[in-house]
């Protein structure tokens, strides 16, 4: 549990942090698993994109994933029934997770953001692939 709580403080660290100083209101995002394999959904808005995806386990042998999108790039669009995009992340059941999920919203001339964080743990009921919420975030 020592492992989980560690995970869960690094992530919102560091996504304050990439915040250069302001204060984030973080909003819950969800998870679930479809066919076997981890989907994380957020309340998107209309013309809200990805801006920046990080994904931590509680393996400390597996690295953390980051990806950055700025307004320039070909970033993704969001969707509320959509899936966030997860890159093949190497998810691994028995094991602990933090998300955390930056978005922007255009145009560019009012152009903001949010917050989304998830964090659980993968497990196995009946042979199917199970996600469930490790804090109440």
């Amino acid at each position: 549990m020592r492992g989980i709580k560690s995970l869960f403080i690094i992530t919102a660290v560091t996504l304050l942090t990439a915040c250069e100083g302001k204060t984030l209101d973080l909003y819950r995002a969800k998870v679930t698993t479809i066919n076997d394999k981890v989907c994380v959904l957020i309340e998107a808005k209309d013309n809200e994109y990805l801006n920046l995806i990080e994904i931590t386990s509680s393996d400390s042998a597996q690295n953390t994933f980051r990806k950055f999108y700025s307004v320039d790039d070909k970033a993704i669009p969001l969707s509320r029934n959509q899936c966030v995009p997860l890159f093949d992340y190497p998810f691994k059941e028995g094991l602990a997770y933090g998300v955390s999920i930056g978005t922007f919203i255009k145009p560019a001339a009012k152009m903001n953001g949010r917050n989304f964080i998830a964090t659980f743990a993968l497990y196995r009921t009946g042979g199917k692939l199970e996600a469930t919420r490790v804090y109440n975030n």
